[in-house]
């Protein structure tokens, strides 16, 4: 697992499924066929998220880092 966050590496790890059920909770990136994405294939993913407003953006990418964080130090604790 990285040891630094970025949304690319982020995007890459989490499956499409569960990318497509966030973004739809949120309401954001509705018009984007997660289905026709192939898993860690996120370059289009990636592009769509860069141009999103920093308004909704920012707060998300918050959010990601939270689950990010949580993952490593789970992903730690079973290596030790």
């Amino acid at each position: 697992m990285a040891r630094h966050y970025s949304a690319r590496e982020f995007f890459q790890q989490v499956p499409n499924a569960l990318l497509r059920r966030y973004f739809d909770a949120k309401g954001v990136l509705t018009g984007f066929n997660f289905f026709a994405m192939t898993e860690a294939k996120i370059d289009l993913l990636f592009d769509s998220w860069k141009v999103l407003p920093e308004t909704q953006r920012n707060p998300i990418d918050v959010e990601f880092r939270v689950i990010f964080r949580g993952l490593r130090e789970r992903f730690l604790r079973h290596q030790g």
